[in-house]
């Protein structure tokens, strides 16, 4: 389906083109990476709280399940809801061009939604006290771990939809080369980054003994 004129609005300061579609993707993934990054610093506040002795505001074991919401927020949920608005940036709107599969931006966003979800519910219900890394012996109700699959899902599809946008155009020599290498940048990196954060650290607990951190260790 061809993009109308009236989906496209000027950016008055930059005067690239901005498709509608892109933009209400980018807008909704980076606003989630924002709320992500809010609970994640509130969970980390109480685990400071914690770890200062003189209010010692949670228990051993609630601890330890806000550590693995603090990490799952910080170090996964927040970086790749936030990883994929600028993918869309980078795809639509620095080139000037529309998103070409808006829909698959939309179950993009839907799995990861989803994933975390399931996973922070999972946590918060005392099911997945594992950490951020998942290692063994450590080990979660399988709902959690079903979670950061279909998480995981999401983000491979809006890499997948990024990687579109460069590999077509390139095929059929209609962009420029310039802009192939900015597009194969972003791209490499921002696969990279995102089959660290979700598949190494989650789907392959056996990787290792993580080290813990006890509450009662004084800051």
């Amino acid at each position: 389906m061809e993009a109308t004129a009236e989906q496209f609005r000027t950016c008055a300061t930059t005067g690239l083109k901005v498709h509608g579609p892109a933009e209400n993707l980018i807008k909704t993934n980076a606003v989630t990476a924002i709320v992500f990054l809010l609970v994640g610093g509130i969970v980390g506040l109480t685990l400071v709280l914690t770890r200062w002795q003189a209010v010692h505001l949670l228990d051993d074991e609630w601890f330890y399940r806000m550590l693995s919401l603090h990490g799952i927020a910080m170090l996964v949920a927040w970086m790749i809801f936030f990883e994929m608005a600028i993918l869309y940036f980078a795809s639509a709107v620095l080139l000037n061009c529309r998103l070409a599969t808006p829909w698959a931006g939309w179950l993009q966003f839907l799995l990861m939604f989803v994933g975390a979800a399931i996973v922070a519910v999972e946590i918060l219900l005392g099911n997945a006290d594992v950490m951020f890394t998942s290692y063994v012996p450590l080990k979660a109700d399988h709902m959690y771990y079903l979670g950061v699959i279909i998480f995981a899902v999401g983000a491979i599809v809006g890499c997948l939809v990024f990687l579109g946008h460069w590999w077509w155009p390139k095929r059929k020599n209609i962009l420029r080369l310039d802009a192939v290498g900015h597009l194969r940048r972003c791209s490499g990196g921002d696969y990279s980054l995102v089959y660290s954060r979700t598949w190494r650290h989650h789907l392959h607990p056996h990787m290792g003994m993580g080290s813990g951190t006890s509450p009662n260790d004084g800051c």
